[in-house]
């Protein structure tokens, strides 16, 4: 906002399938439906690009973000969790991670 423009693919990973990361709402935001707005809008991008599957990594900890997905109609994806041990450099900058990621993936239906 504040008449700032960025790109509406800004979260899609140029991957295959492609994947929504680094996703995140700003506290007095939440609660909105922003976040599923976000998703919405993601999904409609890679549908609109002829993809047939969204994915994303969710911590295994992080169960509010798992169940907006859930309700978005993202499942797991039946690959293994990952796990995620050190330095990891994100869009927002470099941030330290312990964590176990779970796979989530949704079919588009172009």
């Amino acid at each position: 906002m504040g008449g700032r423009r960025t790109s509406r693919s800004r979260y899609i990973a140029s991957t295959e399938p492609p994947e929504l990361q680094d996703l995140e709402v700003i506290p007095r935001h939440r609660r909105l439906g922003v976040a599923t707005a976000l998703v919405s809008a993601a999904e409609a991008e890679c549908s609109v690009r002829g993809f047939l599957e969204i994915r994303l990594e969710v911590s295994m900890a992080n169960v509010v973000a798992q169940a907006l997905y859930g309700a978005c109609g993202f499942r797991e994806a039946g690959v293994p969790v990952r796990r995620v041990k050190g330095r990891v450099v994100l869009r927002a900058g470099p941030i330290e991670v312990d964590d176990n990621l779970l796979v989530l993936a949704k079919r588009l239906d172009g």
